[in-house]
């Protein structure tokens, strides 16, 4: 399966942020790509540009976009999984200690 064109890869980030608030720059390319293989093979489409084009159309099921931000989500559920977001929470409250 081909990879998507940088045309469809827009059109995706613009269909993805519209539907969960999420931006999806160019760097995330790769990841977008591999994601929606999957999706693409399941939902009977052979190319990621002919399943955006079904999604951005209303030809897939209402079901489909579900699926799509799902796949394209990350999963972490619990705060300051990342380390930074915690080091610059305790640097803001230690500048608001007298």
């Amino acid at each position: 399966m081909k990879t998507l064109s940088p045309q469809a890869f827009d059109a995706m980030a613009r269909l993805f942020h519209s539907a969960s608030g999420i931006r999806l720059n160019a760097s995330k390319r790769a990841l977008v790509n591999g994601r929606l293989q999957r999706l693409a093979t399941e939902a009977g489409e052979t190319g990621l540009d002919r399943y955006v084009e079904k999604l951005l159309s209303g030809g897939a099921p209402a079901q489909e976009m579900t699926r799509l931000v799902d796949k394209l989500t990350t999963h972490e559920t619990y705060f300051f999984r990342e380390p930074q977001h915690f080091n610059h929470l305790a640097g803001h409250l230690a500048a608001m200690v007298p």
